[in-house]
């Protein structure tokens, strides 16, 4: 279900997602809830994914 007409893959002036913020944060759960909701893993306009992200930020769980 969907508050906004706002698509989970949605991407910022530089390429990044939902995905990509919650995984730099270390959101565990966050990441979970939108990828059972559907939220697709996109690579940002540098080829970096939410993976990379969380690691670049030393989050590890």
């Amino acid at each position: 279900a969907s508050f906004t007409d706002i698509s989970l893959s949605s991407q910022d002036n530089e390429g990044a997602t939902a995905l990509h913020f919650s995984a730099s944060g270390g959101h565990c759960r966050i990441l979970e809830r939108l990828l059972r909701m559907g939220s697709k893993v996109i690579k940002d306009h540098w080829g970096g994914t939410p993976l990379h992200d969380a690691a670049e930020n030393g989050e590890m769980e």
